[in-house]
């Protein structure tokens, strides 16, 4: 059993109220069904959950598992301070959240709450520096054997790689699911589409086929669930790196790390770009296996390159558009920006450049207008607007929510929040291959929901278009369309209709 499951329990005789975080939805979601189990309570009861769009918890819950987000916004109501203990579980991947909230309670210490940073992989001198030398306590787990292989050669294709890979583990051993992590949605599509070719030729008795599953975090939380189950055949888990932490999938024997991810940069805007895994993600991809019984992990790159991979992961915070961060802080009542303290803090310039976009988009004025020194100690020098207060408070990108601001004043506000929650929506269209016998027929519909105006107006036909149906999942069969991708449209424009009700 590991450390996010166990440690909320052995607090639990102690303290009186637990809050733990999670990087993503899957892993708050699957760890709060098992410590229920464990504590044979039902869920929403002693322990539960809460994630955006969901709160699956009672006055009774004890455990509370959420994600980075959730607790963020209940720093900012003060609802944290129910808290006895805080752990931020998953450090290492130092997402830009994780590290906000590391921040935050560097600089805000007054609190009798008790924190506790955990991870597997995370350079627990370097964290504990920043927090005053706090101490530091390690735990040497009992696994299983883990045997870990190294290509011989580099990897041309990592996909064409993973997909053989699979094959071959598949037809040299009967027992034990494979796990295979690939950077997206296309890849792991590309591998299912094969496999499911490849397995179909493979000469062997109808229920003894493996069943492939598709993990990503565009797919529903109902299918998502369906890969912890137990089943009387093989699972074949292609997924991306939403399978790396926090969950432990039973009976998984092997592991196939193609050696990439994709992660979020700012280039003037936000993409998603392909780079190669840290060696503290390759060690947490391996520790996926070895929990329950011997493990097997194949590295689809050689022992040279791992080498040479990072030894942890470059901070979100130093790769994103840091007036996320600046007015995420301003917003959590931060005083002064250059006086917090931060675990990794971007150069002075990327500051004021974040300053001077926030300025241009009315997000924050200076307090003192005759004095231009905003290092000045002591005295905070900057404050949000109006305007910047219902940025921060709307759960899109800074950007968006401006848009939505003045789409307000211009009277279009519905149009233009159909279109920000359609563009922060991943999958509108379902994957259909040109080889599909449908492929004509999708084209055709794409066409019939196309707009002269562009892609944007093109959303706000379709989402127009399902609405009128009364949100059909029918309607979304017949025209291709992503029905949970769509659901999750339909709870963002809900949930920011009523954050602009209350301004």
């Amino acid at each position: 059993c590991g450390k996010t499951t166990q440690l909320p329990q052995f607090l639990l005789p102690y303290y009186n109220k637990i809050v733990c975080t999670q990087p993503r939805r899957i892993a708050a979601i699957s760890v709060a069904k098992s410590v229920s189990e464990q504590l044979k309570t039902h869920l929403g009861e002693l322990v539960g959950y809460k994630i955006r769009f969901k709160n699956v918890t009672s006055r009774k819950t004890r455990i509370k598992f959420v994600t980075e987000g959730i607790l963020l916004r209940e720093i900012k109501n003060k609802r944290f301070l129910e808290n006895d203990i805080i752990i931020l579980d998953e450090t290492h991947e130092r997402s830009l959240n994780i590290d906000l909230l590391i921040s935050y309670f560097r600089n805000n210490q007054s609190t009798k709450i008790k924190l506790i940073i955990m991870s597997a992989t995370l350079n627990s001198y370097k964290f504990s520096r920043f927090f005053n030398d706090c101490p530091i306590i390690q735990i040497f787990a009992q696994r299983f054997p883990i045997q870990t292989n190294f290509l011989k050669y580099s990897c041309e294709n990592h996909i064409n790689e993973t997909a053989k890979t699979i094959i071959e583990i598949h037809k040299n051993t009967k027992d034990g699911d494979i796990l295979a992590f690939l950077t997206g949605k296309n890849e792991i599509d590309d591998v299912f589409v094969y496999l499911n070719t490849e397995l179909n030729n493979i000469a062997m008795e109808k229920d003894s086929q493996p069943i492939i599953f598709k993990l990503y975090s565009g797919i529903s939380k109902e299918y998502q669930q369906n890969v912890f189950e137990k089943y009387d055949r093989r699972k074949i888990i292609l997924s991306t790196n939403i399978a790396e932490t926090s969950i432990t999938i039973p009976d998984l024997t092997y592991v196939i790390d193609c050696g990439f991810v994709k992660q979020k940069k700012y280039y003037k805007c936000d993409i998603l770009e392909t780079v190669k895994i840290s060696k503290a993600q390759a060690i947490q991809r391996s520790g996926r296996v070895g929990r329950c019984k011997e493990g097997f992990v194949y590295r689809l790159y050689t022992e040279n390159e791992y080498n040479e991979f990072l030894d942890e992961p470059i901070p979100e915070s130093l790769r994103c558009d840091f007036s996320e961060v600046i007015i995420s802080l301003l917003w959590l009542g931060i005083r002064n920006i250059f006086e917090f303290e931060m675990i990794d803090k971007p150069i002075n310039e990327k500051i004021f450049k974040a300053l001077e976009e926030l300025y241009w988009l009315n997000g924050i004025e200076e307090l003192n207008q005759d004095s231009t020194d905003l290092y000045k100690k002591g005295e905070p020098r900057i404050k949000l607007t109006d305007t910047g207060n219902k940025m921060a408070e709307i759960p899109l990108n800074i950007k968006y929510s401006k848009i939505l601001i003045i789409g307000e004043s211009l009277g279009v506000f519905e149009e233009v929040l159909i279109i920000c929650c359609m563009l922060n929506v991943q999958n509108i269209y379902e994957e259909i291959r040109k080889n599909d016998k449908n492929f004509a027929i999708f084209l055709k519909v794409k066409e019939n929901f196309s707009d002269e105006k562009g892609d944007h107006f093109s959303y706000l036909k379709i989402y127009k278009k399902w609405a009128m149906t009364d949100f059909s999942r029918e309607f979304c069969k017949t025209n291709f369309l992503n029905y949970f991708s769509l659901k999750n449209v339909q709870k963002m424009i809900d949930q920011i209709k009523n954050q602009f009700l209350k301004f």
